[in-house]
């Protein structure tokens, strides 16, 4: 059985930090201050030098991370030594470059090694999902897939055939999110998550399943 299953039964806060934006061990202490701050989830993200789908907060993030010299095998050693004392599920956040250079295979054992319950990686088309998947071969890591608004019936298609849930990308105003919402669940109750862009993101909290947060700060609106 996954983390993910079943912990939806309310509105759900993520956490979700770079790791290594400043140091090895300030990104662990801030881990445990995210749970300790009540995120139902939490995300570690891996640095990269392209991170396409990222504010410029986040982006200046990974390029610290980069330059303190954070790699892939730092945040599993970390996760390695602290996983007995986290109980909430812990996602991976990676483009595909760092996991293909670190290779398929090594990094879903790494993953499993560190109780890691999901992946979510923005670059990874829908379409090619296999080429990790083929690696997880059970329940234990969901791969978490991005959904836009712009074509519906890629978007059943797309969490007809997910798990955990889907990050939505809420490029519209909330009437139009609330009416494709509505529309979607009509064919799944796949849980929707979305990021935490400013206090109009709130309003969507009714229509959505969870909120993703970069910042501790954010949580002070929720």
């Amino acid at each position: 059985m996954n983390k993910l299953d079943n912990i939806f039964n309310k509105n759900l806060i993520i956490g979700n930090l770079v790791f290594g934006d400043n140091s090895i061990e300030e990104s662990k202490n801030y881990i445990f201050e995210l749970i300790k701050n009540g995120v139902d989830i939490l995300t570690i993200t891996v640095p990269f030098s392209d991170p396409v789908v990222e504010n410029e907060i986040m982006i200046n993030a990974h390029l610290n991370a980069l330059k303190n010299g954070i790699c892939l095998e730092d945040i599993f050693q970390i996760l390695e030594s602290i996983k007995n004392k986290i109980d909430i599920p812990i996602l991976l956040f990676s483009y595909l470059n760092p996991i293909f250079n670190y290779k398929y295979e090594n990094f879903i054992d790494r993953c499993k090694e560190t109780n890691i319950s999901g992946l979510i990686i923005p670059d990874l088309p829908y379409e090619s999902k296999d080429e990790i998947q083929q690696y997880i071969k059970d329940d234990s890591i969901y791969l978490i897939p991005f959904i836009a608004m712009d074509n519906m019936n890629r978007t059943k298609e797309i969490v007809d055939n997910s798990n955990g849930f889907a990050y939505l990308i809420p490029n519209k105003n909330y009437n139009y999110i609330n009416n494709f919402l509505v529309e979607l669940r009509k064919y799944s109750n796949l849980p929707i998550v979305i990021p935490f862009v400013d206090n109009s993101s709130i309003e969507l909290l009714n229509i959505v399943n969870g909120i993703m947060i970069n910042q501790i700060k954010d949580m002070e609106n929720l």
